[in-house]
């Protein structure tokens, strides 16, 4: 459970940072968010500063909690985030806390380097570089290596492609899928993709192959065959449509051409998406399209599932023959997993409008998702958000009080208070989602016109 009050020293940090003068941020200061949420919704001004210092004290909270999935998760939110989430970096840096404080200062260099601040790159790159000559934790040198440049760090990349650390090899396979092309590059790559032990950086280093020459495409081409798991055969012929057309056209289609499965709509999203890039497959593009039909009509609700959420990204209105023959199904499909992602998928006709009002009236994470969607358009589904922030379900009402918090009009104060009391909720992933998608709405209310 969460105590009322929350003995947070982010809390008085980040209220001392500027005058306190409302009673929010005077709460802030003895770190009681209980009773700053409190003081917030009992001033009618309710200032939208108070909104994202309350915000920031959950945030900062998150990333220093001693439970590493708590903190993680915060990280993977603020890692996202634009230059809303200043304070909250801020902070970290400057009172590291008792928890891994390097990884949290580490941290904070990357989204300063993301945003483009020199300094911070040059001190992630020192990071890298000690790590050469000395003993540093992995985790730390992941977050260093991604800073590197692909082609004048080529060379180190390559050396920690080697490293017998996991999170540093996916670190710098992640990197030299923008290395220039080069046969050390490519060699490397070859191996680490034919022998690599976890499959989560084997495909990493069958995506940085298939961004090297011609002379990469035999290897790739092996890793397409029968034997391979799915998604090292799914990586292996999407990186070779990339590089080698001709070639990865033949084994594309024999895919596409059989029984519905996993496989078959994870090629066909990617040819479909690759036409939506630019890249058109005339030859692919009518069997990827009849292969996510048929994972529709499937027994298993997972594959419907899977070909639903590829149908998202890819029914776009361009396809018109293949959203038509989408929305035949929508009324069919009894799953409401399924149906929920068919609706989103033929946004924003008026069918999958009125599906996603009936959606919404469940309580479960379709109608939380329907909700969501409908919310900036339909008081009803701002109303229906606001039950759903109260389930039972800890990812309910995060999905809930997350949609709540970026439709808040804090400009004219209309929206309900639900998203702030989230921030008070008994479990962490209501706090920080909701936390992170207020500092998101204040960023995007405070930005230049």
């Amino acid at each position: 459970m969460l105590e009322a009050r929350l003995w947070l020293t982010a809390g008085a940090a980040l209220a001392a940072a500027a005058c306190a003068t409302t009673a929010t941020q005077t709460a802030l200061e003895t770190s009681d968010l209980k009773a700053a949420v409190a003081a917030y919704e009992a001033d009618p001004a309710r200032e939208l500063d108070d909104v994202r210092r309350m915000a920031e004290t959950v945030l900062v909270s998150e990333a220093r909690a001693l439970d590493t999935a708590r903190s993680g998760r915060a990280w993977a939110l603020l890692r996202g985030m634009g230059p809303g989430a200043e304070g909250v970096w801020s902070e970290l840096e400057r009172e590291p806390g008792d928890h891994h404080p390097q990884l949290v200062r580490t941290h904070a260099l990357a989204w300063r380097s993301r945003l483009g601040e020199a300094r911070a790159r040059r001190e992630l790159r020192a990071i890298e570089e000690r790590a050469r000559t000395a003993s540093v934790e992995p985790d730390l040198v992941a977050i260093a290596v991604e800073a590197l440049d692909a082609e004048r760090d080529v060379e180190a990349l390559r050396e920690h492609a080697r490293s017998t650390s996991t999170v540093i090899r996916a670190a710098a396979l992640g990197r030299l899928e923008h290395a220039p092309e080069a046969i050390e590059t490519r060699n490397l790559l070859a191996e680490l993709a034919r022998v690599e032990p976890d499959e989560g950086v084997r495909i990493a280093a069958i995506r940085a192959l298939g961004a090297q020459d011609a002379g990469a495409a035999p290897t790739l081409e092996a890793l397409a065959q029968a034997g391979e798991s799915d998604g090292v055969r799914a990586a292996a012929l999407a990186a070779l449509l990339e590089l080698d057309a001709p070639r990865a056209t033949v084994l594309c289609a024999a895919v596409l051409s059989t029984e519905p499965s996993m496989l078959g709509v994870e090629v066909a999203q990617h040819v479909l998406q690759r036409a939506q890039r630019g890249t058109p497959a005339p030859e692919l593009e009518p069997t990827a399209e009849r292969q996510l039909l048929a994972a529709l009509a499937a027994p298993k609700p997972d594959l419907r599932g899977r070909a639903a959420s590829a149908l998202v990204a890819v029914a776009t209105p361009e396809r018109g023959a293949l959203r038509a023959e989408v929305s035949g199904r929508l009324e069919a499909e009894r799953d409401r997993r399924v149906h929920v992602l068919l609706a989103l998928a033929l946004r924003p006709e008026p069918r999958a409008e009125r599906a996603l009002m009936e959606l919404m009236r469940g309580d479960d994470m379709p109608a939380a998702q329907a909700a969501s969607e409908l919310a900036r358009k339909h008081a009803a589904a701002v109303a229906r958000l606001r039950e759903l922030a109260s389930a039972a379900d800890a990812s309910i009402r995060a999905t809930a009080a997350s949609a709540l918090a970026r439709s808040y009009d804090f400009a004219t104060r209309s929206a309900p208070p639900t998203a702030i009391r989230a921030l008070l909720d008994t479990d962490a992933r209501v706090r920080a989602s909701t936390a992170a998608a207020l500092l998101q709405a204040v960023e995007r209310l405070q930005a230049p016109r």
